[in-house]
């Protein structure tokens, strides 16, 4: 198990990726999991920078996601638009 209290700044507000586990964080969080949210669609076409907008709208400092890719409940534009957003356009 990943202890991501340890590797995220005291006042962190973290984004979690498609799930809504939540043990370890130990800071304040937002899941974009689509079952449990409406406020956030990548596949809408955004860019990077419209994406950092938004994430900044609900002041998201962190971003995390499990390595082994997504659950497939979103559009495939939607998953190619995070994965581009998180792996190519860090701040």
């Amino acid at each position: 198990m990943l202890d991501l209290s340890a590797r995220s700044p005291k006042d962190a507000k973290v984004l979690v990726h498609d799930e809504q586990l939540t043990l370890g964080i130990d800071r304040p969080m937002l899941s974009d999991a689509r079952a449990w949210q409406t406020g956030i669609d990548y596949g809408m076409g955004i860019r990077p920078s419209e994406i950092w907008r938004l994430l900044r709208s609900f002041d998201l400092s962190d971003v995390v996601w499990k390595i082994e890719g997504s659950y497939a409940l979103t559009s495939v534009g939607s998953d190619v638009a995070f994965y581009y957003f998180v792996l190519d356009h860090p701040e």
